[in-house]
Parts: C-alpha cells; sequence; structure tokens
C-alpha cells in the first residue's frame, strides 16, 4: 500500500504546485515581458512634431494642415504673433502639405507648402509652419539635435506645456 500523501489515485506520484501566488508567477513575468516588449516597439520609428505660429498682427482661424489626403492639425484659432504648442505628427514626416486658415477679412487662405530644406524619410524633429500674410506661409524644418533620445517619451515638450520658442517669430 502506498502512502497517499505522496500518490495519486492512479498510483502516480503527485505533483507539487507551489502555494497560491506563487503559481501565477511565470505567467505574471510572460505578460509582463510582452507588455513592455510591446510598448517598447510603439515608441520606436520616425515622429515629428507639428507647430503652428501666427506672425501677423490678425488673429487667424480654422487652421488646418492636410498631408497625403489626411487631417494632420486642426486649431480653431490662433492669436496675432503667437504660436501653437506642438503636435506629434506619428505619421513620416510630410514633404508638401496644405496648410488652410481664415483671415480677420474672413477669406479662406490655401497654401501648398513645402519645407525650406527637404525632409527625409526617417526625419525626427520639428516642422514649424509660420502664417506670414493674407495667402503666405512658409515652413520651417528643425532636424532633432539629440537623435538619440528622440523617442524617449521624457524628452519631448508635451501639448500643456506652453508656447514655444520659434526662430524668427521671438526674435531670436
Amino acid at each position: 500500500m502506498t502512502n497517499s500523501a505522496f500518490s495519486s489515485s492512479a498510483g502516480k506520484p503527485a505533483r507539487f504546485l507551489a502555494p497560491g501566488p506563487l503559481r501565477l508567477l511565470p505567467s505574471f513575468f510572460i505578460l509582463t515581458s510582452s507588455f513592455f516588449i510591446l510598448c517598447g516597439c510603439a515608441t520606436t520609428g520616425p515622429s515629428c512634431y507639428l507647430t503652428v505660429a501666427n506672425k501677423t498682427d490678425a488673429a487667424v482661424s480654422n487652421i488646418t494642415i492636410h498631408a497625403n489626403g489626411a487631417l494632420l492639425y486642426q486649431k480653431p484659432s490662433l492669436a496675432a504673433k503667437k504660436a501653437s504648442a506642438y503636435y506629434r505628427c506619428r505619421e513620416t514626416a510630410p514633404r508638401t502639405v496644405d496648410l488652410a486658415w481664415t483671415g480677420t477679412d474672413g477669406a479662406v487662405h490655401r497654401q501648398t507648402v513645402r519645407g525650406d530644406k527637404p525632409v527625409p524619410a526617417d526625419f525626427h524633429g520639428r516642422l514649424f509652419f509660420e502664417i506670414e500674410g493674407p495667402s503666405q506661409a512658409r515652413c520651417l524644418v528643425v532636424p532633432d539635435p539629440d537623435d538619440a533620445f528622440a523617442d524617449m517619451p521624457w524628452a519631448r515638450p508635451e501639448k500643456w506645456e506652453g508656447f514655444p520658442a520659434i526662430p524668427g517669430l521671438t526674435g531670436e
């Protein structure tokens, strides 16, 4: 006769399971590892930040930026001599965009804007769109000076962090 504490009903030795929470440890490890790998992969790839600045003496409204048939940016209004907060463009940086805005005269102004220098496919940096007049706009391409930290979430300003200092707009 076998000792029932050490054998199963079929006569085979019983498997000992770890008590309670320790039994879930391998599953928890696999789940958390998968989560961190997926989060890490989601933050890689090309990214750029869009900013629109109004260099005119009057407010503009209904500002939109379209590229490749998709709406990339929209803002209801922008005061005179002000810039919008950064907006992260998760797609590849556009080479040309259609910028549209409504002036104080009520007329809708549209312009196809290219960067002041070529935008590479793996671009990391900022695109500054400046509205300079009734039908005048330009784009400044500013590559990220520290590309090694470009994908770190703490290395980028968020929308709530205020107005950026834009070269040419703030006198810098």
